[in-house]
């Protein structure tokens, strides 16, 4: 009987351990103000800053990517995607500050950069997407 009981409470200490664990993962993830996305280096970069909270204790990346295109003298626009990431962010109080930029687009034969007008914003923990936004580009 006694075996049983110790049995029993070990079982009950894990399930509430593995439930405990899981109150440090991200819940109500959300901005705190508005993030902004704006271009830079030119034009030929779109560099995103904002703060998100409500993300728990979990290693945190944000990736982020926009749509550019190389437009010739004829208005004509090859497709393209600029893309850039943070390293992972430790969050402090479940919030983080990110400040990510892509990757510089360039365009041959005296073509023009230009960028679709959002961002398209992913949180990722662990590997695990958490959180998604689309943010104009201002």
């Amino acid at each position: 009987m006694v075996k049983r009981l110790a049995v029993a409470v070990a079982a009950t200490t894990i399930v509430m351990g593995l439930f405990t664990g899981q109150a440090a993962l991200a819940s109500n993830i959300h901005f705190v103000g508005t993030p902004t996305c704006t271009l830079v280096n030119g034009g030929t970069r779109v560099e995103c800053t904002g703060k998100i909270a409500g993300l728990g204790t979990a290693p945190t990346t944000v990736q982020i990517s926009a749509t550019a295109q190389c437009v010739n003298g004829g208005d004509n626009t090859p497709p393209g995607q600029a893309k850039g990431s943070t390293g992972p962010i430790a969050p402090r109080g479940g919030q983080i500050t990110f400040d990510v930029t892509t990757n510089p687009v360039s365009c041959p034969d005296h073509m023009r950069v230009s960028f679709g007008g959002s961002v398209t914003l992913k949180v990722f923990q662990n590997g695990v997407l958490v959180f998604q936004a689309t943010i104009p580009i201002t």
